[in-house]
């Protein structure tokens, strides 16, 4: 983590901060997002079957459609282990342009980091 980061900082203000993020995403997941899962799930069973939930899908579940689109821009919010940016990659067509957009430096720095053998 970067120290002259400003968001590296770490104070009594910031702690509130992340405590009031986790909080508003615990309430959209408990509230929103939990109750469309379960309203929809019935109609996709069969993607329950793949062993790893369906966060990759649209990246994973077309290959051939993907790559079949030249010229394709897309936009990733979010690194996280990088598995949907890898998995993107390997989809698409060979002239499409990726951009993936990561708040946290740190983040990315462990992505990079070769020591880190779980980035995808």
């Amino acid at each position: 983590m970067d120290p002259d980061e400003p968001a590296a900082v770490i104070n009594p203000e910031r702690i509130v901060f992340m405590r009031d993020l986790v909080r508003g995403a615990k309430k959209f997941v408990e509230e929103y997002y939990i109750p469309d899962v379960l309203a929809i799930a019935p109609f996709y069973k069969d993607w329950f079957t793949r062993g790893e939930g369906v966060g990759n899908f649209l990246c994973k579940g077309s290959r051939n459609w993907l790559a079949a689109i030249r010229g394709s821009r897309v936009l990733i919010g979010g690194l996280g282990f990088g598995f949907t940016l890898k998995s993107a990659l390997s989809a698409l067509a060979s002239d499409a342009t990726v951009v993936m957009v990561e708040l946290l430096a740190a983040v990315v720095a462990w992505n990079r980091n070769p020591s880190f053998n779980l980035a995808a």
